[in-house]
């Protein structure tokens, strides 16, 4: 579950990449149960030099609800790196829960070392969630969920990037025949799809899936950016 304010300034900067783009999401896995466990993430972009950073701490689910409550005391149940992205990202932002995905995930890693990262998302499906509020938190699995996106999302992360990408995962790559998106998101393209005449612009990558996704049903290929006014 992504959150976003009404200016949508979080797409705006992420899109952008300017330095110190904050992004803040909450996570969990399987079934969002009454004990289920969530993750608080937040993940700040800086520039070129300077690997961007991702920070996440466990909450309960039942401690969800005072990360919207708009009380300025101190949660104890929330920690200080929730707290602080409670009051200087939820509150401050005016941010509120926005875009919810749904996939699966497989992920590949050595046991030995996690010098590559390989994770397969599955099943993409988005959310908006933006006419519910914080009530979202409520009962994310109820939503209606878009039909799933015509892409896996296949993501290699390595430790260190000095050496360039190993020469058997370029063979993996050119064998699953794998289209490389530079920087893709999840959320940017949520949102672009969900809500194109709200961001600030759409993503570099969006009119290529348009396309694809057109060519495979039957339509004009400019057929969904033509909604959008954008068509050349």
């Amino acid at each position: 579950m992504y959150l976003e304010n009404a200016d949508f300034d979080v797409y705006r900067t992420r899109l952008l990449r300017e330095e110190g783009a904050t992004l803040v999401r909450l996570r969990w896995y399987g079934d969002f149960r009454e004990d289920a466990d969530v993750f608080v993430e937040k993940k700040t972009h800086y520039g070129p030099g300077r690997r961007s950073v991702k920070e996440r701490r466990c909450v309960r689910r039942a401690s969800l609800a005072s990360l919207f409550d708009g009380e300025t005391k101190s949660d104890t149940c929330l920690g200080n790196f929730v707290s602080n992205i409670k009051t200087d990202e939820i509150e401050r932002r005016g941010l509120e829960p926005a875009l919810m995905t749904r996939y699966s995930r497989t992920a590949f890693q050595f046991a030995s070392t996690n010098a590559v990262r390989i994770s397969l998302d599955e099943d993409l499906r988005w959310s908006d969630v933006r006419a519910q509020g914080t009530r979202a938190i409520e009962s994310p699995m109820s939503y209606t969920y878009t039909q799933p996106f015509q892409y896996a999302v296949l993501e290699v992360k390595l430790t260190s990037a000095e050496d360039g990408t190993a020469a058997w995962i370029e063979d993996i790559l050119a064998t699953l025949k794998a289209v490389k998106v530079y920087k893709f998101s999840k959320y940017i393209h949520g949102c672009a799809k969900l809500m194109p005449h709200a961001v600030y612009k759409l993503p570099h990558w969006f009119a290529f899936t348009c396309r694809r996704a057109a060519s495979k049903s039957g339509r004009r290929a400019d057929e969904p950016l033509r909604a959008l006014g954008i068509a050349r």
